[in-house]
């Protein structure tokens, strides 16, 4: 049987601030999960519905709806028609779901992990990068290597590489700072904005230093996510390389039918 609904603050109450970087969903979703985690809100019983969440945070419904959105793919509530959202776990599952649908997607993915960078230096794309296509292999690009971790639990996540173009090598002190995607940096410091990515997804033996990294067995297998941020002339400005083993990560794809 569902559980009983969590008491919430009434009309008139103070409205709760919530803190934090980032979309409005995003700094909700985190709190709600604080909440899951430290036993505010019990497994077993539900959540304050949208309508009291709205009013608790003086948010829109749509807000309120993506941050919930995200917990039922966390594995932390489970939604039912009619019913509100059950609190199911109080502890994020070990495999860790990517679901993309557009830039603002990648953006909120930068807000919600965090960047452990372990080394910069100067490095020529390995010939598999350029093959690839516009990625020119004679300039030594700017290489940021290091852990994806999880923000909230410092989980690492994957051996995360960046490629900046040398273009952008002057803003070396702005990418190891931000808070944000490094895509982000180059649109607001160098004006030139992406208007595309290309990804491939591909599966196979992990590199040993990525099972050293990520804490992971010698013949453990990595799930690799490439990506390259292109202009509006299709030139690449940063490459993404993300290793996740394959036994802790999920990617999710949303298809809708033309027409």
């Amino acid at each position: 049987m569902l559980g009983t609904q969590i008491k919430v603050p009434t009309k008139g109450s103070e409205i709760q601030e919530i803190a934090g970087v980032g979309p409005l969903y995003r700094r909700l979703h985190d709190t709600l999960r604080a909440r899951i985690s430290s036993g505010h809100y019990p497994v077993g019983l539900l959540l304050p519905t949208e309508a009291a969440l709205c009013e608790e945070f003086n948010l829109s419904r749509y807000t309120v709806r993506e941050a919930l959105r995200q917990l039922t793919v966390l594995g932390l509530i489970a939604r039912r028609q009619g019913s509100g959202s059950q609190v199911v776990s109080d502890v994020t599952p070990v495999v860790f779901t990517q679901s993309m649908r557009s830039l603002s997607e990648l953006f909120q993915y930068a807000f919600e992990t965090r960047f452990d960078i372990r080394t910069v230096r100067r490095a020529a794309p390995a010939k598999v990068l350029a093959d690839l296509g516009g990625i020119d292999r004679a300039i030594p690009w700017l290489l940021f290597d290091g852990v994806r971790r999880d923000r909230l639990s410092d989980r690492p996540l994957a051996h995360a590489r960046v490629l900046v173009h040398a273009e952008f090598a002057r803003l070396e002190a702005e990418f190891r700072s931000t808070e944000g995607p490094f895509y982000g940096v180059i649109e607001r410091h160098a004006g030139r904005k992406v208007a595309d990515v290309a990804q491939s997804i591909t599966a196979g033996p992990m590199a040993p230093r990525t099972a050293k990294l990520l804490g992971e067995s010698a013949d453990a297998t990595a799930v690799q996510v490439l990506r390259r941020y292109l202009d509006r002339d299709a030139a690449v400005l940063l490459v993404s390389i993300n290793d996740h083993p394959a036994n802790q990560f999920r990617y999710e794809m949303h298809l809708r039918r033309e027409g």
